[in-house]
């Protein structure tokens, strides 16, 4: 059995799913042998340092000398300096030091001021320094604490001000320009300012732009290996294995990935809070203009003001005199009714106007372009010949025929021809054409007694102009029978001739009589 068991040397972790064998006492010797047979041994004290630094001479001296007084109990000539703590305290000192009646502090925590916060300046004066004081005493006394105050000074407004002067010894500060950058306190009080400033020149020239007092470093890149007894806090990571240039490229691209998604997350906080600045801007000015109604609202009910006369404000009616006028004379009072009528502007609000004003200003770019976006109907191309066609329509230069006629209370008659009903056979021909609506009413003979009534005015508006057409025209009205056109008031006859009687103007629609 004993021959069958093979010793092993456990170089991992123990692991649940790992069969161990288990041995009985009698075969423990044998193991024993066997190990010393394959130089297998597992070290009795671990040093619980790093790898690297196993091999360091002092360490590898203390570890032997310990092996060795374990083994042969030969004496310690190396060892690693350790505090003893195999004895206790002598009561009388414990109780000395740690006095009975004990008092809890008033807070957890409590601490002394260490000696260096106890001293006001943290430079401290070296051999060369006491050389040189020793020469400045001979010109002008310095104390040595006033010299450590300003050199101190120097040094601590140099360092916060030119932190990485070690880099490049060359900038370091002349006489002048660290007058400038010293308070006007110390560049202007103490006499023998410029030796000590060309003195801690001269140091930090030789330190090659170091700070003169040594201070502990860190671990930088450039002094990775070197065994700087001022470098603390030694990095103890392992070295990263190095990395092809695919993986390099991949961690690049995930890094601006994430940079473009935290961009576009910072881009989108700022337009929502920006959208959410406008909204309740928005609301403040819903508030506000809500408020004004509700104060207008209350103005209109005070002053009996309607919402109609607000956007359309009521004209007042002017009364003129009437003045004396003859049977003969020619001339015409138009009504005030039929000039506000004309009027394009009469009775329509600023918000109609402004948009009728757009309109015209479209219509004015337009020109000489067709729009065809509302009409989808599109004309068939018409024959050949058509192109060629053309009609030609007597010029019709007779005016209309007509009178006028002044009746009782002021009231103007005129009597003019009637006009010739369109020949019904004419519209016939084409009450099947399916362009045609039949529904729809004739409008060519209102459109010609619009065009009538637009030259009558016209011809009113110069009435002393007459030409010997108009007046054989005149002549013939009398074979004609006329059709008149009376001008009456919305009033009733009674009405408008007692206003009459009084003098005061009346306005008057027009009225077609048979």
């Amino acid at each position: 059995m004993t021959n069958n068991l093979v010793s092993r040397f456990r170089v991992k972790k123990l692991s649940p799913k790992q069969r161990l064998p288990v041995y009985k006492a009698s075969q423990l010797p044998d193991l024993l042998d066997d190990a010393i047979k394959l130089n297998r041994s597992v070290p009795i004290i671990e040093t619980g340092v790093e790898k690297e630094e196993e091999e360091e001479h002092d360490l590898q001296a203390a570890i032997n000398a310990a092996h060795a007084a374990v083994t042969t109990g030969a004496k310690m000539n190396s060892y690693i300096p350790t505090p003893d703590a195999s004895h206790t305290i002598d009561m009388a000192e414990y109780n000395r030091i740690y006095t009975k009646p004990f008092d809890p502090p008033q807070s957890l925590i409590r601490f002394n001021m260490t000696d260096s916060d106890l001293f006001k300046s943290h430079y401290v004066l070296d051999e060369y320094d006491m050389t040189f004081l020793a020469q400045l005493n001979q010109q002008s006394p310095v104390p040595e604490d006033e010299l450590e105050s300003v050199m101190d000074q120097i040094e601590h407004l140099v360092n916060i001000q030119m932190p990485h002067l070690d880099l490049d010894p060359l900038q370091i500060p002349s006489y002048p320009e660290l007058i400038k950058m010293l308070p006007e306190s110390l560049s202007t009080d103490h006499p023998a300012l410029e030796s000590i400033i060309l003195h801690w020149r001269q140091r930090r020239i030789q330190r090659s732009g170091k700070p003169i007092i040594p201070q502990l470093h860190y671990e930088e890149s450039a002094r990775k290996g070197d065994s700087d007894p001022y470098v603390c806090f030694r990095r103890r990571d392992t070295r990263s294995t190095r990395k092809t240039r695919r993986t390099d490229q991949q961690a690049s691209e995930r890094l601006r990935k994430l940079r473009r998604e935290m961009e576009k997350a910072r881009n989108l906080c700022g337009m929502v809070l920006r959208r959410e600045k406008l909204r309740k801007e928005g609301f403040s000015q819903e508030h506000a203009v809500f408020v004004k109604r509700c104060e207008l609202r209350g103005y209109q009910a005070a002053l009996g003001i309607k919402e109609e006369d607000i956007f359309t404000p009521a004209y007042k009616k002017k009364r003129h005199k009437r003045g004396s006028h003859t049977s003969g004379s020619t001339t015409i009072k138009i009504p005030l009714s039929r000039l506000r009528d004309d009027d394009p502007s009469h009775g329509k609000s600023l918000l109609q106007l402004a948009i009728e004003k757009d309109l015209a200003r479209k219509r004015e770019e337009d020109i000489g372009f067709e729009d065809i976006t509302a009409c989808p109907y599109q004309p068939f191309p018409l024959d050949l010949p058509c192109h060629f066609f053309n009609s030609f329509s007597p010029k019709n230069d007779h005016a209309p025929q007509f009178r006028k006629r002044i009746g009782r209370g002021g009231r103007i008659f005129i009597d003019r021809t009637r006009f010739k009903a369109p020949v019904s056979s004419i519209d016939d021909r084409y009450r099947f054409d399916p362009d045609i609506d039949p529904t729809k009413e004739d409008v060519v003979e209102e459109y010609e007694e619009e065009d009538c009534l637009e030259y009558l005015w016209n011809t009113w508006q110069q009435p002393n102009k007459k030409s010997k057409q108009h007046q054989e025209d005149k002549k013939q009205e009398q074979k004609i029978p006329p059709l008149r056109i009376r001008l009456t008031s919305p009033q009733t006859t009674t009405a408008s001739s007692s206003s009459s009687h009084k003098g005061a103007p009346h306005h008057t629609n027009n009225r077609i009589v048979p």
